[in-house]
């Protein structure tokens, strides 16, 4: 964005700032990714505490998958 002002000045401008907003979007998406990944991986670590501490009584396996699948609908 700071590019952009200087764009209408000197043309160049308009380049360095489509470059760099293409990179900026790439280096998100990858982050947002390991992110999602990491949150996963936790969840999958600490999932029999999380259900102790959230859930009473535990849930059966069939009530597990359905919880499972729900969210997975929506997306």
């Amino acid at each position: 964005m700071p590019y952009l002002p200087l764009a209408v000045l000197w043309w160049p401008a308009a380049l360095i700032a489509l470059v760099a907003a293409v990179v900026a979007r790439h280096r998100a998406r990858l982050a947002a990714e390991v992110h999602a990944e990491l949150v996963e991986s936790a969840v999958d670590l600490h999932l029999d505490r999380l259900l102790t501490r959230l859930v009473e009584p535990r849930p059966s396996p069939q009530q597990g998958r359905a919880r499972t699948e729900c969210p997975r609908r929506r997306i």
